[in-house]
Parts: C-alpha cells; sequence; structure tokens
C-alpha cells in the first residue's frame, strides 16, 4: 500500500496540503507527482522521524508561506497498492502523534 496525507485546512474550506508516501523500494515523499524527500535510501520500510523531515523539507507549521492556517488534523488516506505495510502505516500514525497532529485514517479504498 502507499499513503496519501492531506494537511487540513482550519476553515475546512479551501487549500489543503497534500503529500504521497510512496515505497520505491525506499519511502519517497512525492507532492503532485513530484518526488520531495528521499529520508533513508537505504531502508526499505518508513521509520520514526520521516514525517518530521517531510514538514521541515516543506516548512509545514501553523502558518503555510501563503498564511493559509492548518488545522491540527492530517487525513491519512491508504491506498491498496504499493509496497508499504500495516507496520509502515502504524509507525506513521504513531509520528502524526509525536508531531502534534491528531489524524484520521481512511483503508480499504477500492478494494
Amino acid at each position: 500500500m502507499y499513503f496519501t496525507l492531506i494537511f487540513k485546512n482550519q476553515e475546512n474550506e479551501g487549500s489543503t496540503l497534500c503529500y504521497d508516501l510512496c515505497f520505491h523500494p525506499c519511502a519517497v515523499w512525492f507532492n503532485n507527482g513530484k518526488e520531495l524527500l528521499v529520508p533513508d535510501p537505504k531502508i526499505p520500510n518508513y521509520q520514526k522521524d520521516f514525517l518530521h523531515m517531510l514538514i521541515t523539507h516543506e516548512s509545514i507549521s501553523a502558518f503555510s508561506p501563503s498564511n493559509i492556517k492548518f488545522a491540527d488534523c492530517v487525513i491519512v488516506v491508504c491506498h491498496p497498492e504499493g509496497h508499504g505495510t500495516v507496520k509502515d502505516l502504524e509507525t506513521l500514525k504513531a509520528d502524526i502523534k509525536e508531531e502534534g497532529f491528531q489524524f484520521t485514517v481512511i483503508e480499504n479504498l477500492l478494494n
């Protein structure tokens, strides 16, 4: 499987930040189909702090560069295709929590 993370806008309308976490074969962060970050090309699984690396790389904070406030909620969409595992998802969820976000997981899409 692979995952899409959606950082919701506080106003619940308009802009969101969306990132895909794929495994090619290691964890790779994408945005709009463009590869952004490979946290560790030697490790095939998602590891603690890979989300923090994305947050730092993309400067995701309470305010985006365009001053859009983002809520403390992340939606995680689990796609059945890909090489990610349930363990990868569990580690990602722990990372999201550690970064101070609440999350909702949406699984089994078109399975």
